[in-house]
């Protein structure tokens, strides 16, 4: 499968799952200050497209043969792979993990529907949210992790033309990747700090590259 078609289905997959779920995916619970927000969000067609997204993103496989080239992968050329992956991992998991939230409402209500919001609480509010939250990372963390693993890349990374590689062609394990990503994380949380480093450093390292380790790679692909 090449680019094209990955971006294309990509695309396909945001369209379903914001024109045809009601506002909002998911599960967010906000409160502060007196104020209350509970809603979920979800759609038939979202659920069915995430049942088929699942293995489709872990068993596709890249058709285009990429060279690789001595270039730095730029930040934002990065941070658009991020963006990408941040936006399909929630619409792939989002309409599933709002499901918990949409039946024990209908429950309530004596009525189902694929959104609501309310402004006032409920016992299982903190629950339902939790359930929904903590799969969420995992999910994020998993989605992230399994391609490089599998000497695979991520659609964000695909789609921006680089991939992570290890030191010496070392074998990544899924447990290292993982590690990577989580620390990759926390490299985020300081960004000030850790986009500056690596505006300046010859290769565009962030915290979390090491040329030694795993580190990001450029990639040419042929027209």
């Amino acid at each position: 499968m090449n680019r094209k078609s990955v971006l294309l289905i990509c695309i396909g997959v945001i369209a379903v799952s914001t024109i045809l779920t009601r506002k909002f995916i998911g599960v967010t619970l906000q409160q502060q200050n007196g104020y209350y927000l509970m809603q979920a969000g979800s759609s038939l067609a979202a659920v069915f497209v995430s049942v088929l997204m699942i293995p489709f993103t872990f068993l596709y496989k890249a058709k285009d043969k990429p060279k690789i080239s001595n270039k730095p992968v730029n930040l934002w050329r990065r941070f658009l792979a991020l963006l990408i992956d941040f936006l399909m991992a929630l619409v792939i998991i989002g309409p599933l993990l709002a499901l918990p939230a949409l039946i024990i409402e209908s429950q309530n209500t004596q009525s189902f529907s694929w959104y609501f919001t309310r402004d006032w609480p409920r016992e299982s509010d903190m629950l339902v949210t939790l359930f929904a939250v903590i799969p969420g990372m995992i999910w994020t963390l998993i989605y992230l992790s399994f391609p490089p693993a599998k000497g695979k890349q991520t659609f964000g990374q695909y789609l921006m033309g680089y991939r992570i590689s290890a030191y010496k062609g070392s074998k990544i394990t899924f447990k290292r990747a993982l590690l990577r990503n989580v620390f990759g994380f926390l490299v985020l949380c300081l960004w000030p700090i850790t986009l500056l480093m690596a505006y300046y450093h010859p290769k565009k390292y962030l915290l979390h590259d090491n040329e030694d380790g795993l580190r990001p790679e450029r990639l040419v692909y042929e027209q």
